[in-house]
């Protein structure tokens, strides 16, 4: 278990930040950046499972996701959990948060732009809660999932895409 407080990072053909011990917590302070340019690449990238991200700065990827949640040379990043304050601003040419593994906890009341999914999860028993602004071709994909929104969806085709037998999806328009 770690604590990773960031200064700004700007990467070019790499992860901008790997988070790869499990039960870390990385914490993106206001002011700060982590950008990063290279295919399929992320601004932060977690490998471990149940870490926490604080984001109130600013992650880009300019070609790939901006957060992301895989599976590593260890176990599959599950029950991580993602926080978006209301200064956090997350960019990115693919999706804004791309997870898998199941029971990720997401809370969104900053900004996310992406150029496909604001919010992607796999696999299942995830909570969304979207207070912020997403704007991307597709709000929110998750599967099986508990997902409620309380905030802005600009989408060109779902705001809420939701599948499964056992996905909740609430919407209020603010």
């Amino acid at each position: 278990m770690f604590v990773h407080l960031l200064d700004s990072i700007f990467a070019t053909d790499t992860d901008g930040f790997v988070a790869d011990s499990p039960e870390s917590t990385v914490i993106v302070r206001e002011g700060v950046s982590v950008i990063t340019e290279g295919t399929n690449r992320s601004a932060i990238l977690s490998t471990a499972p149940d870490n926490t991200i604080l984001m109130d700065g600013y992650a880009v990827s300019n070609q790939g996701n901006a957060l992301r949640f895989v599976g590593g040379s260890g176990p599959t990043a599950e029950g991580s959990s993602v926080t978006i304050g209301l200064s956090g601003q997350v960019v990115a040419r693919q999706n804004g948060l791309d997870g898998s593994g199941v029971a990720h906890v997401i809370s969104n009341q900053g900004s996310i732009t992406a150029g496909l999914v604001g919010i992607s999860l796999t696999d299942q028993g995830h909570t969304v809660s979207n207070a912020g602004t997403i704007t991307a071709r597709d709000g929110i994909m998750s599967t099986n999932s508990n997902v409620v929104n309380e905030g802005t969806m600009v989408s060109e085709f779902h705001s809420i895409f939701a599948g499964g037998d056992t996905t909740t999806a609430t919407s209020t328009v603010p």
